[in-house]
């Protein structure tokens, strides 16, 4: 009897623990999320070596090729892609794949169509930076393809917090600062960046303000950048 008194009050715990395991679960509600999204890409459905080539050797040119604005160090060719001083890649293989890729993420984001316009290539190395920026109002998203990029020495695109208490959460809520680099905090944090690596296209709305820092490094990075437009 007293064995059946132990294994009664034992499944009534056990029952009671499941109980509350169903009644109070945790659910997570991403409210006024910025969603980030990152694909892939093939580096053998395109030239991308040719690609490469001409970019390096445009900077060999000059380092310098900046019609951005006053404030980056940088050799890219937004603006300049007309400039007959520099030699044009090939794209169309890469278009190609990119239109292959938008078609996946308009499924996903369940829009009717899209246009995008391959608008940047951009090449940095050593200290060489650029400045932060948002590709508004001409896109809905911004498109970043990381075509030449070593984990190891390179940084990532680094984004700053849309939120306008970003400057200050960390300082009224310290507690939090420890854990600012793990996403479910980054709302603690000024900036974050996105583990990359090469052959990545990382996927932004177009609000989000980002940056690329210097890396001290003289091996080049390269990022190819367009921008997407949706339509409902």
């Amino acid at each position: 009897t007293l064995v059946l008194e132990v294994l009664q009050q034992k499944a009534k715990c056990f029952y009671l623990w499941l109980w509350v395991c169903v009644k109070m679960r945790i659910d997570s509600i991403p409210l006024f999320q910025t969603m980030i999204y990152k694909f892939h890409i093939d580096p053998n459905l395109y030239n991308k070596q040719s690609i490469i080539d001409i970019v390096e050797k445009n900077y060999q040119k000059n380092s310098y090729r900046n019609k951005f604005d006053s404030n980056s160090d940088i050799h890219h060719s937004y603006a300049d892609f007309d400039n007959d001083d520099y030699d044009k890649p090939v794209l169309d293989k890469l278009t190609d794949v990119y239109n292959n890729t938008f078609t996946e993420l308009i499924k996903k984001l369940q829009f009717k169509s899209f246009q995008y316009s391959l608008d940047n290539i951009v090449a940095t190395k050593g200290s060489q930076y650029m400045a932060p920026h948002n590709h508004l109002p001409v896109a809905d998203y911004s498109c970043i393809h990381y075509i030449k990029f070593n984990k190891d020495v390179h940084k990532p695109t680094t984004f700053r917090n849309p939120s306008m208490f970003a400057k200050s959460l960390h300082h009224i809520k310290p507690k939090f600062k420890p854990r600012i680099n793990e996403v479910d905090f980054s709302i603690f944090s000024e900036k974050h960046f996105v583990l990359t690596t090469e052959d990545d296209m990382i996927i932004i709305p177009s609000y989000l303000e980002h940056q690329v820092d210097k890396s001290y490094n003289d091996e080049m990075r390269i990022t190819i950048v367009t921008n997407l437009i949706v339509n409902d």
